[in-house]
């Protein structure tokens, strides 16, 4: 599933929705992990990296869309040294993402998303920034 499809997702979501994270796992998990393997009958995720979260597994999906904690981990793995800002407004969220340049400390890229809830706000405000990111660097 590609950044365009999910951000479709999570734009039509109004609430927690496993079937958003596991499609969000599938996406993270396969550019977080250089190599990994799918045990038959197993749910789990297993690889020679370190893994995501567990002792030696990777969630199949983590509640993302539910967690604020969840989508904040996915920002801090996926976009390191980023700020990020939440607020609740009156009957949604909004979140800005904020690339930051390390000697002025100022942003240098900054996103703003709504959502009916802070997940949702987070991965929107997440997606959004790394189909820009992927823009930047040249990519479809």
């Amino acid at each position: 599933m590609t950044l365009t499809a999910l951000l479709m997702l999570a734009e039509k979501a109004t609430a927690g929705s496993r079937e958003l994270d596991y499609a969000i796992a599938e996406w993270a998990h396969s550019r977080l992990l250089a190599s990994y393997r799918r045990l038959d009958g197993d749910n789990g995720w297993y690889s020679d990296d370190p893994p995501i979260s567990g002792a030696n597994k990777i969630a199949p999906a983590d509640a993302y869309t539910f967690s604020i904690d969840c989508a904040l981990g996915l920002v801090e793995r996926l976009l390191p040294g980023w700020r990020v800002a939440i607020y609740q407004m009156a009957g949604h969220w909004q979140v800005s993402l904020a690339e930051v340049d390390a000697e002025t400390d100022l942003a240098v890229d900054d996103y703003f998303e709504d959502g009916p809830t802070a997940p949702l706000a987070i991965l929107r405000t997440l997606l959004r920034s790394l189909i820009s990111q992927e823009h930047k660097d040249g990519q479809p």
